[in-house]
């Protein structure tokens, strides 16, 4: 009799043993990966029976495992899942938001549903914040989500003015490009999801000089924003000269309330 003729029966075991015993996925996995270990020993080890013991417990078990936070998809379908914080699945909208959300190349294929079982479908993903451009234009938007109520939030877009505010926010290496921004009957991409707000967006807090100027404006964001002007012997007090940012001629520093000359 073959020594290892039963070894299909001792797979199919060791399955029921971590599966029948109730315990965390994580412990599912690790009956995988015994499993997966006698497999990968030396082909004269393993039956054809056990090959096909193993595929039929891999299957059982991803069919009955509610599935894990991450990217699907159904195999003869093109709509792709987020499945997020445990309860909740969102559908990506366009292949450049599954590259941004981390989904690219990490989609896993099922052959139904069912990884959408005991989900709250929350609709079409959202966009996170962020810097966005089109692959065919200079223009940046700055996106922002803010909380509304309790449990909402809203989104806003502004257009970034020029290089030097985009240094400004710290985001020069962190603009995403997307093939498209928005488009009103797909309502798919990114601006779509947003109000977008027909200025430009408001600098930053900081020490600035235009550089065909000598003034320097001192941007405060408290008390709902405002500007005054710095005199010479006031830059040491608000970090020296050092900390002054040289921007584009003709940039829009006066967005905020005007206080003339900084106390």
């Amino acid at each position: 009799m073959n020594p290892y003729a039963n070894l299909a029966v001792l797979l199919m075991k060791e399955y029921a043993r971590f599966v029948g015993s109730g315990r965390s996925q994580g412990r599912h996995m690790n009956a995988h990966a015994r499993l997966l270990w006698l497999l990968n020993r030396p082909a004269s080890f393993v039956t054809p029976t056990a090959t096909i013991a193993l595929a039929m417990a891999t299957s059982q078990s991803l069919a009955g495992t509610p599935a894990l936070d991450g990217f699907y998809r159904q195999n003869n379908e093109a709509a792709v899942y987020h499945l997020f914080q445990g309860d909740r699945a969102c559908a990506v909208t366009t292949p450049d938001q599954l590259r941004i959300l981390g989904g690219e190349g990490h989609v896993q294929v099922r052959s139904n549903t069912d990884f959408l079982t005991k989900r709250v479908k929350t609709g079409h993903c959202g966009w996170p914040a962020g810097y966005y451009k089109a692959a065919n234009g200079p223009a940046i938007w700055k996106v922002t989500v803010e909380p509304t109520g309790q449990t909402g939030f809203q989104g806003f877009a502004c257009r970034v003015e020029n290089p030097s505010q985009l240094r400004a926010f710290g985001a020069i290496d962190r603009v995403w490009e997307v093939k498209e921004l928005g488009n009103r009957k797909t309502r798919a991409h990114v601006l779509d999801f947003f109000v977008v707000n027909s200025a430009t967006c408001s600098w930053p807090p900081g020490i600035y000089r235009r550089k065909d100027e000598s003034a320097v404006h001192f941007l405060n964001s408290a008390n709902g924003g405002s500007v005054c002007r710095v005199q010479p012997h006031q830059v040491d007090s608000l970090g020296g000269w050092s900390r002054v940012i040289v921007v584009e001629p003709g940039s829009n520093l006066m967005q905020w309330r005007f206080l003339g000359k900084c106390p």
